[in-house]
């Protein structure tokens, strides 16, 4: 098959300045030191690829079009998913708004695809630069419509997936799951101020994922917040689920252990089977149409 790979850089509207490395970090968009070291974690962790990765395949399969289509990978980073898509035959359009990320999944594309075809875009995703009505799938995996900090930030990410996705058509994707992240903070905390700020991501959803790092800062849902916030924009929820709950309580000696993994996704599975277990879900993934 005739394989085309196209790096089209777009003028990002909304785009972070900065290029402070005062906290011991640069920031992690435009570090491709660190996009690099990222990649290759996420890429090779044996929890990614036996529980995770299956978890969030086995939820987005049934909402994946039969027939070849356009697909929109919004935010997809380094191309991971990019790639599951494009071997199921669809055209996919990776979008990111980090130039090193980028840059990784144009190597790793080049050298991995094997069907369909791949667009690798380089934008914002407050402001996507497609005429409406463009995709028959968007898939919006891990955040990255979150990321600001604020629900503002979040309605107009959410506001441009709705214009540019069909009617009829479905959005796939995850959030970080407010509740259990609070109770992380306060599991963790040494100070006052430690117990401070949990609250404050438990009263606002607002939670800063690399401390000292200002854009870091991600907003955080509850599962009655993202129904809610997905009807607003328009968008009609198909279903919401958990997807990690008790994954981060399992010791780290064991996160080796295939065996271990492997009752690991058993127990995720099961999990997500029950909807009382939802709110206190790290992650959720949800799918809904236009």
């Amino acid at each position: 098959m005739d394989v085309k790979i196209f790096f089209r850089k777009i003028y990002m509207k909304r785009i972070f300045q900065t290029n402070n490395c005062s906290w011991g970090i640069c920031v992690f968009w435009r570090s491709q030191k660190y996009a690099k070291e990222y990649t290759e974690r996420e890429w090779r962790s044996l929890f990614r690829r036996k529980v995770y990765d299956n978890l969030v395949w086995a939820f987005t399969m049934p909402y994946v079009p039969k027939e070849k289509s356009l697909v929109l990978d919004a935010g997809g980073g380094s191309g991971r998913w990019t790639l599951d898509f494009t071997y199921l035959g669809h055209h996919v359009v990776l979008l990111d708004f980090s130039r090193p990320m980028l840059r990784l999944a144009m190597e790793k594309i080049k050298r991995l695809l094997k069907a369909g075809l791949a667009d690798l875009i380089l934008a914002d995703i407050h402001h996507l630069p497609f005429p409406p009505e463009t995709f028959d799938l968007i898939f919006v995996e891990a955040d990255p419509f979150t990321q600001g900090g604020t629900k503002e930030d979040v309605l107009a990410a959410l506001k441009q997936l709705y214009q540019v996705l069909k009617p009829e058509a479905f959005v796939v994707g995850s959030v970080s799951g407010r509740y259990a992240i609070a109770v992380t903070e306060i599991e963790d905390a040494k100070t006052i101020e430690d117990v401070k700020r949990a609250i404050k991501v438990l009263e606002t959803g607002e939670y800063l994922a690399v401390p000292g790092d200002p854009t870091s800062l991600l907003f955080l849902f509850t599962p009655f917040e993202l129904r809610e916030t997905l009807e607003t924009i328009g968008f009609h929820v198909d279903k919401i689920v958990s997807t990690i709950t008790l994954s981060h309580f399992l010791p780290k000696d064991l996160e080796q252990s295939g065996e271990a993994l492997d009752l690991l996704l058993k127990l995720e599975k099961t999990v997500r089977e029950m909807p009382e277990v939802l709110p206190y879900s790290r992650r959720m993934h949800f799918a809904a149409r236009k």
